[in-house]
């Protein structure tokens, strides 16, 4: 499968010198702190980077692999092809690994295996079906339904800011609830 296929490469790429997948293939093996630059598109789709520094936790497969990480900010997950220039940093002490790898189980809502979601979407919104690997579409009065696995909130909350009002429904209803109540502490946070 093409995620068994990234997770793989990523893999491969440490083995074969990628040098940050090293570091941060080190970091996990030996409980170290590291500091990197994260790489994402910011306003006018320019580039942003940001400095991190984290625990890292553990790498899971996704449409694109991510490290699952724990900063002062809290539980975190980062696109492992948006990471640059890794250092190691000091060792963690055994209370800051256990924190963080509570937080991360806690809050980073990862679902082995993944979880089927069935997304409810104007026409606006079908170009999800083509996208996604896996994903079904079935149209029913006008308004299709995308049934898809999702490994994480946070890739189904980039994927409905990202479909906008297009989204009419999410199923099931504790998904839906989880990831309101996600967008509801967003809005508090900007009302702050």
């Amino acid at each position: 499968s093409e995620l068994r296929r990234r997770a793989e490469q990523t893999v491969e790429q440490a083995q074969a010198g990628d040098e940050d997948a090293r570091r941060t293939v080190a970091a996990l093996a030996c409980g170290a702190w590291i500091d990197f630059s994260y790489h994402r598109p910011g306003p006018g789709l320019r580039e942003s980077v940001t400095a991190v520094r984290a625990i890292p936790v553990d790498v899971r497969s996704a449409v694109n692999p991510v490290l699952l990480a724990w900063s002062a900010d809290g539980a975190r997950t980062y696109r492992l092809d948006r990471i640059g220039a890794v250092r190691l940093g000091p060792g963690a002490r055994r209370d800051e690994l256990a924190a963080a790898r509570s937080a991360v189980r806690r809050d980073s809502a990862w679902q082995p295996g993944g979880v089927t979601v069935t997304l409810t979407v104007t026409r606006a919104g079908r170009w999800i079906a083509e996208m996604l690997p896996g994903a079904t579409a079935v149209q029913r009065d006008g308004l299709t339904e995308v049934t898809l696995r999702s490994e994480s909130d946070e890739f189904l909350a980039t994927l409905l800011l990202q479909l906008g009002p297009a989204v009419l429904d999410v199923r099931p209803a504790e998904v839906a609830r989880r990831l309101a109540g996600r967008f509801a502490a967003l809005a508090e946070d900007a009302d702050a």
